[in-house]
């Protein structure tokens, strides 16, 4: 089929009013479309006005990060001053912080590039910009950023001059809740902590005086400290001497519950004191004997072009580094272990007191009277100091930040679409839409013509030939093979194990996955296993098998391979809120003889944790055995990066989602830093799955994450081959550092 020039141009004259219709229309849509996604950017100038921003430095002293411009904690004081119904994310990721480079020292930057030579500049003068919606009004941006630079205002006075405001505990606690000795040792705690606060400002800068409340710290420290010395100590008195209690059955047997953490506490540390002594000890032997001069030596060999006794002197200055961190474990384990012991003594001075009161009722109705008027008195006379602190603190703040950031200009806004530009658009997309469309009608017709034309010459050779053209148990069978599966000693479940890794590719540990083969389904999914499993809540046994069988790899790997080999066992949230969880997992690990810390309890399954509490004490108490847990899946809908201090956990697993695609520039490595950031900070790992190629594995370095783990070091694998192939990496780990 061919088109002419002649009859393209036919066509088009044919249908002139459906282009001015067409035109029209997409004139009227680009105008809507500006209205509906027209977005503005608003952005100003800052500036770090301290000495050490051009050395790229914070002010004290670490490295300048700007983006804490932009940190969570920032952006979530914003969205609630504000009352906005956005996420932090969703403000973070509009927000771009650029610097300001000079044309000079551009020129200086690309010469030296040139060349192949580093040239360090830490700039001191950034421009912020937000970019945002225009449905939510021009203004919007204004008023977003110039709240997101007050608050990074107090966020560096806060964080920078270590001057944060004191938390009054009894701002929203009823005193009638409480037993007389537990409202003395929170007032004792609030009081300690005002004490603690301002003496530690008063000698930092004697001479501040706060214009809003005209004290020093000095005052502060001395009204917080007359209050402790004869108000709390009248009260401490008066409820020892009265034996005072509300219920002394309940609050003996809490003291007694205290008496039995410390000694787990004491016994805990006394262990570590004497294992740091025994280390410090064969240390010290090993150094007079000189062994350990002689290892250090050693390393010094076929250097000769090096100073020696730089290296040597270097060498023996780490050798009494680590002799003194082993003495400071040691005091450190020590001082832990006497503070349990010495809390303990002192919980059963009280529990022989108040079991031998012989306080009369009489007397003890005019000590309670005496004690309620003194805590009424104390918890005035607290809100009153704490108040007044956080005041002059709040000044203080002020006073200090002053000199650490100013702007260079106002926050102003500007829209990234043009009106004139999307209508021309608009129009020319109209144009060619008519054009299209025309040309499409026309060719549909002409086809069908064609069409009709081909059937009828068909139709007729069809009849010139003499060729007529005219011419259908009650459970469901996968429920009862899980049973029957589990019924002959799982003879149809293994566990695979997946290798996970340090950063150099050393094979440190492994998580464990449970397989079915059904014989008569197959390879039978873990999900609609777990799911099964759940439903006829059977998951403890399946649990308590995966157990049994990881810790008999672990020990195996262990004696036969490296003591520090790790399994990690993936618990579902049903099964850690289970009651008899713990037992079954201490009686497995019992059994198996396998040393608790390494075994490694991942968190995982798609439930929001709701009882956090609840949770969080199964932890501790399964930590309290050496266990280590972790939190499968970090970064999903349901794991938030506020979460993590909530859970005692040693590992944080960074889910797929942010590492499947991170080669590519897909993955969210912003949101990789900021869990690596919080949970180093808070002295946990972390370690990322999904790691498929070298390229990955490389930048998930470079964001200092502790572990990897993904195909591209390894698939899940059998016990056997695992193991066999566990001792090749460490002889080939072996053999590169030898």
């Amino acid at each position: 089929m061919n088109i002419s020039v002649v009859e393209i141009i036919e066509y088009l004259k044919r249908h002139t009013r459906l282009i001015i219709v067409f035109v029209i229309i997409a004139a009227l849509l680009g105008q809507v479309y500006v209205a509906q996604n027209q977005t503005y950017v608003a952005s100003m100038t800052l500036k770090y006005t301290f000495e050490n921003a051009e050395k790229g430095l914070n002010i004290k002293g670490g490295k300048l990060d700007v983006n804490e411009m932009i940190s969570p904690a920032v952006i979530e004081k914003v969205i609630s001053s504000l009352k906005l119904n956005v996420s932090v994310e969703q403000i973070r990721s509009a927000i771009t912080i650029s610097p300001l480079i000079d044309a000079t020292t551009k020129q200086k930057m690309q010469a030296l590039a040139e060349k192949g030579e580093d040239f360090e500049y830490y700039p001191t003068e950034y421009t912020v910009s937000y970019k945002y919606s225009g449905k939510l009004g021009e203004k919007y941006g204004v008023k977003v950023l110039n709240k997101i630079l007050e608050e990074y205002d107090s966020f560096i006075r806060e964080n920078y001059t270590n001057h944060s405001k004191i938390a009054n505990i009894f701002e929203d606690k009823n005193y009638s809740d409480y037993d007389y000795m537990e409202i003395c040792d929170m007032l004792e705690k609030q009081i300690n902590s005002g004490i603690s606060a301002v003496a530690t400002w008063s000698e930092t800068d004697k001479n501040f005086r706060s214009a809003k409340t005209g004290l020093t710290f000095n005052d502060l420290q001395k009204y917080f400290q007359n209050l402790h010395d004869i108000d709390y100590m009248k009260l401490y008195s008066v409820v020892r001497v009265g034996c005072l209690s509300k219920n002394s059955e309940v609050l003996i047997k809490n003291y007694n519950y205290k008496i039995e953490e410390n000694q787990l506490l004491f016994n805990k540390k006394s262990e570590e004191a004497k294992l740091s002594f025994d280390l410090m000890r064969n240390f010290y032997a090993k150094y007079n004997n000189g062994e350990t001069k002689s290892s250090l030596d050693s390393s010094l060999d076929n250097k000769a072009s090096i100073n020696m006794d730089i290296i040597q002197q270097d060498n023996y200055s780490k050798m009494l580094t680590t002799y003194d961190e082993i003495i400071m474990g040691y005091v450190d384990s020590e001082v832990a272990a006497k503070n349990a012991e010495n809390e303990s003594d002192y919980y059963k001075l009280l529990i022989d007191s108040y079991m031998n009161d012989s306080v009369s009722l009489e007397d003890k109705v005019i000590y309670s009277r005496q004690a309620d008027l003194l805590i009424e008195k104390l918890g005035k006379a607290i809100s009153e100091y704490t108040e007044l602190a956080n005041v002059t603190i709040t000044d203080y703040n002020y006073y200090k930040g002053t000199q650490y950031l100013s702007y260079l200009s106002s926050v102003g806004t500007a829209p990234t679409l043009s009106r004139g530009t999307v209508t021309v658009f608009a129009v020319m997309f109209g144009i060619c839409l008519a054009v299209v469309l025309i040309l499409a009608i026309e060719i549909i017709k002409k086809i069908k013509e064609d069409s009709l034309l081909e059937d009828k010459k068909n139709k007729i050779a069809l009849l010139e030939q003499g060729v007529l053209p005219v011419n259908l148990d009650k459970l469901p069978p996968l429920h009862r093979a899980l049973f029957n599966a589990i019924a002959n000693d799982f003879s149809e479940f293994s566990l695979h194990y997946q290798p996970i890794v340090d950063s150099e590719g050393l094979w440190i540990g492994a998580e464990a996955f449970l397989r079915w083969d059904s014989a008569e389904y197959g390879m039978v999914d873990a999900s609609k296993l777990i799911e099964i499993a759940e439903k006829y809540d059977i998951m403890e046994i399946i649990g308590k098998w995966i157990t049994k069988e990881a810790c008999a790899t672990c020990r195996t790997c262990n004696r036969s391979i490296s003591e520090s080999i790790f399994i990690c066992i993936n618990f579902t949230l049903n099964q850690i809120g289970g009651k008899i969880f713990m037992d079954d997992v201490l009686h497995t690990l019992d059994e198996s003889k396998v040393n608790p810390s390494n075994i490694v309890l991942e968190i995982s399954g798609n439930g929001e944790i709701e009882d956090v509490d609840f949770i969080s004490k199964k932890l501790i108490a399964i930590k309290t055995f050496g266990i280590k847990v972790a939190i499968d899946n970090f970064g999903s809908a349901n794991k938030k990066l506020d979460s993590l201090h909530k859970l005692p956990v040693d590992i944080v697993k960074i889910g797929k989602r942010y590492t499947s695609n991170i080669d590519k520039g897909l993955g969210d490595r912003e949101f990789i830093r900021d869990v690596v950031d919080v949970s180093h900070n808070l002295g946990f790992k972390v370690s990322a799955e999904g790691i498929e190629n070298a390229k990955a594995a490389s930048i998930v370095n470079a964001l200092n994450v502790d572990f990897q783990q993904g195909y591209y070091y390894s698939r899940p694998m059998g016990k056997d081959l695992f193991i066999e192939s566990l001792k090749k990496n460490r002889e080939s780990e072996k053999q590169k550092n030898s």
